[in-house]
């Protein structure tokens, strides 16, 4: 039987996947969430440090 991820995915790809869902129900994070929801690694990068619950686990 397959994985149904099969390709693993990286640390970025994996904060913005779990981050987005409570940080656009205004739980967490910054406003925008324009870095999470398509953006580069780059993007997600600069975006976690706002995040206060995460980052010190980060």
């Amino acid at each position: 039987m397959e994985s149904p991820d099969p390709v693993p995915a990286d640390g970025t790809e994996m904060f913005a996947r779990y981050a987005y869902a409570p940080n656009a129900l205004g739980y967490c994070g910054p406003p925008d969430t324009a870095g999470l929801r398509g953006g580069s690694s780059a993007a997600v990068r600069a975006t976690a440090p706002l995040f206060s619950g995460a980052w010190p686990y980060l």
